[in-house]
């Protein structure tokens, strides 16, 4: 089974880019900094369904980042000195 999905490992980098964009593109842009605490409350509170949206993408894509590179290090070549990525095999 985890043959299988080995091969869809490199995909995980892409899905990464993907939902990232994504995520980027349904939050709207935040007040400014000089802005009254009043604004950026009521920004927050109007818009609270989409910042919440991104939020669980961008988590999401943080996800399959973390697995695409815990993928791409246990091909490299000193994955075997890494405590992380070293097989157990006996």
């Amino acid at each position: 089974m985890l043959d299988r999905l080995r091969r869809f490992a490199p995909l995980a980098g892409v899905v990464f880019f993907l939902l990232t964009l994504v995520s980027f593109f349904t939050s709207h842009s935040s007040p400014s900094a000089s802005a009254s605490g009043e604004k950026v409350i009521s920004f927050y509170v109007d818009h609270r369904s989409s910042q919440r949206v991104s939020d669980i993408l961008l988590g999401v894509a943080l996800v399959f980042f973390v697995s695409s590179l815990y993928g791409y290090l246990r091909r490299s070549p000193s994955a075997g000195t890494m405590p992380c990525c070293r097989s157990e095999r006996r």
